[in-house]
């Protein structure tokens, strides 16, 4: 049963809760939250809303297999105007959930249809992390090193550092 004070929160609210109900590993409850957000009127009469809902449905703590995230994905993005400013990152999900499954081509389209909709500089700075990822996952080390030194100079991040080592290493600079 859902938590009795999570039916008095708003939609976005809820949204967050399923997400920490996810990261604290209760995955069903989280999905719940989600599933019982989606059957309310004011969500299905707000596409914004609605496709946050099926996003976060589609999040690696929360879906149950990569078929899913991808299904749930595309279902996001097709609910969404084609000036919404949350394409770009279903998009960027979408091309992590092609890559998991090593469709590369498809995770090229994406990465590709989620460039043309950058429109600010955290939009490029997150499609050139998940560029450098796609570059590492092709084993082109050379490229994806030099957008790392790139993201490098502006961002602190322990992940960027690593996946930056990961490509020295593996062009034998380390």
């Amino acid at each position: 049963a859902l938590d009795s004070h999570s039916s008095e929160l708003a939609p976005i609210d809820r949204i967050q809760l399923a997400k920490c109900h996810a990261h604290q590993g209760n995955r069903r409850q989280a999905r719940a939250i989600l599933e019982s957000l989606l059957q309310r009127d004011e969500v299905q009469s707000n596409s914004e809303l609605r496709s946050a809902v099926l996003g976060t449905l589609a999040g690696w703590l929360i879906a149950e297999s990569n078929e899913t995230r991808i299904g749930l994905l595309k279902t996001a993005i097709n609910y969404l105007d084609e000036n919404s400013t949350q394409r770009i990152q279903l998009y960027l999900a979408l091309t992590i959930a092609f890559v998991s499954e090593g469709s590369f081509n498809k995770a090229d389209e994406a990465l590709e249809t989620a460039r043309a909709l950058c429109r600010t500089a955290g939009d490029l700075q997150s499609w050139e992390i998940i560029r450098a990822s796609f570059l590492m996952n092709r084993g082109i080390f050379k490229e994806a090193a030099h957008i790392l030194r790139g993201l490098q100079a502006n961002t602190s991040s322990r992940a960027l550092t690593n996946n930056l080592a990961i490509c020295l290493e593996h062009l034998g600079d380390l």
